[in-house]
């Protein structure tokens, strides 16, 4: 694959991983109640700086602090995941560069 499709890739992956970190460090905020349904605020009525500032969120865990820890742990997981695509090598007298790692690469180093 390309370098610079694979880092345009993780950069928006990245991006898109972002909001869930957010949505669930608001659902742990609102502690361990029920979840109203399917389809409930992210964001509760203590953590609003105005009156339409909550976002939906689908949970299909019971209680509110579960589902955000599941939501913290699934994007923190995909971050380093897509990070984790890049190792970086020194190589003295230059900069630092950036290569690709295969999934499954038997170069005798660890993966």
């Amino acid at each position: 694959m390309n370098h610079a499709t694979l880092t345009i890739v993780a950069t928006i992956l990245v991006m898109l991983a972002s909001p869930g970190l957010e949505h669930g460090i608001f659902e742990m905020l609102q502690g361990n109640a029920p979840a109203e349904g399917l389809n409930n605020q992210a964001i509760g009525q203590a953590q609003r700086m105005w009156n339409h500032g909550s976002e939906e969120a689908l949970s299909l865990l019971p209680a509110d602090l579960s589902t955000g820890i599941a939501a913290v742990t699934l994007s923190l997981a995909l971050m380093v995941w897509l990070l984790g695509l890049y190792r970086v090598t020194f190589v003295p007298g230059s900069c630092y560069e950036f290569e690709y790692h295969e999934q499954g690469a038997t170069d005798g180093r660890a993966l």
